[in-house]
């Protein structure tokens, strides 16, 4: 398409990428999915040849940064917890209070709430404290490796 002026390229281009924006965006992400580690790769190169040019290596930005993070926490918080484990922030909330802020496992009070659910189904069983959710992660939430180790601890006291 010939245009008289670069005024009128640049009007059907904004327009065209307006009408386009959801096609773009879908695109793009195939494209950025499709080559994830030659534009990583490429990133770290340019960053470790210009360390200048990385924003978090300007003066006062890691400072930014944690302003930024302390001032959105919640936000940061509701949006992991919408897409990670597919419920609304208020449900962890909730489940704090019907818990009467304990943990579900071994009843500590629970300074930082961490979600428990199902690897497998995705579904959220409750409210654990950091201990007791790694004990079901590191038992790969198998009742059998549990019980064993229930069974261990109350057959073996001591060795000597």
């Amino acid at each position: 398409m010939a245009y008289k002026n670069k005024e009128d390229a640049l009007a059907y281009g904004r327009k065209y990428h307006e009408l386009n924006k959801e096609k773009r965006h879908i695109a793009n992400r195939e494209y950025h999915k499709a080559h994830k580690k030659e534009i990583n790769e490429r990133k770290r190169k340019y960053y470790a040849d210009n360390p200048d040019k990385a924003w978090i290596n300007k003066p006062g930005n890691k400072e930014k940064q944690l302003e930024y993070y302390k001032a959105h926490r919640k936000e940061d918080d509701a949006y992991h917890i919408k897409y990670r484990y597919k419920i609304p922030a208020k449900y962890k909330e909730l489940m704090f209070e019907e818990q009467s802020g304990m943990c579900a496992i071994c009843g500590k009070f629970l300074d930082k709430p961490y979600i428990d659910h199902d690897h497998k189904t995705g579904i959220v069983r409750g409210l654990l404290c950091r201990e007791c959710n790694l004990l079901l992660g590191y038992a790969g939430d198998n009742p059998i490796i549990l019980y064993s180790a229930i069974n261990y601890l109350s057959n073996n006291r001591s060795i000597i």
